[in-house]
């Protein structure tokens, strides 16, 4: 089946693309990284070809996610809320993953090749870079917070209609209890009188003025099922 090439061009869908390839580059590249060939064959006197073939899956993996975050970050709507909190924030905070694994995954294998002043020059730029990512993550959430935190009132004022939908106040005592319940679970009132037509005997709703199944007009006073007692 084709897809509609809208969505092909959206930014979703090329965001899932990318998602996918990430799975698919990381499963080829551990599965290699387990042949035994790997383990004996030896680059640079230093370099096993295992590491070698992590690094290069590792590091593609990472610039995918990159691609990834952006057409992700693209395809968020640009409307006001917490989405376009989560879109603003999404830039620094997909920098702020790469760089810390990124930093990691290339020491492993600079790391065979440097001394120990190059050691501390290496983690020395990267924790510096790491820093200013972090702190331009938090300027760009305090910066765009409000967007949050008008969702979180928009939220906050529907909460006290939703006990609402789901109880009804007893007409004796007016205690609060579930709509489906037949009596008041405070004081044991009939919480739904039973009406029904006197004509063809349908169950009817408190508030009707006509049968809805043979059309006879109904007076409250005649709505009452005829006490037996």
């Amino acid at each position: 089946m084709e897809i509609m090439p809208s969505f092909k061009s959206s930014g979703g869908y090329r965001a899932a693309q990318y998602l996918i390839t990430i799975l698919i580059v990381l499963l080829v590249g551990y599965l290699m990284s387990l042949l035994p060939v790997m383990s004996r064959l030896v680059i640079a006197d230093r370099l096993a070809a295992t590491d070698l073939v992590l690094f290069v899956t590792q590091m593609t993996a990472l610039v995918l996610f990159y691609l990834f975050a952006v057409n992700a970050i693209a395809a968020l709507p640009k409307t006001g809320g917490a989405l376009f909190f989560v879109k603003a924030i999404s830039v620094p905070a997909a920098l702020l993953i790469i760089v810390i694994i990124g930093q990691g995954v290339i020491w492993q294998v600079l790391g065979l090749f440097v001394g120990a002043s190059g050691k501390s020059l290496y983690f020395g730029i990267a924790i510096l870079l790491i820093v200013l990512i972090g702190i331009w993550l938090v300027w760009v959430a305090f910066q765009n917070a409000p967007y949050l935190i008008d969702s979180m009132e928009e939220v906050k004022e529907t909460l006290p209609a939703l006990p609402s939908l789901r109880t009804s106040a007893c007409s004796e005592c007016g205690q609060l209890s579930s709509r489906s319940a037949k009596f008041c679970c405070h004081c044991g009132h009939p919480k739904h009188k039973e009406f029904k037509c006197l004509a063809c005997g349908e169950a009817l709703q408190e508030d009707q003025k006509f049968c809805h199944n043979c059309g006879h007009s109904i007076e409250t006073a005649e709505q009452k099922e005829p006490d037996h007692s």
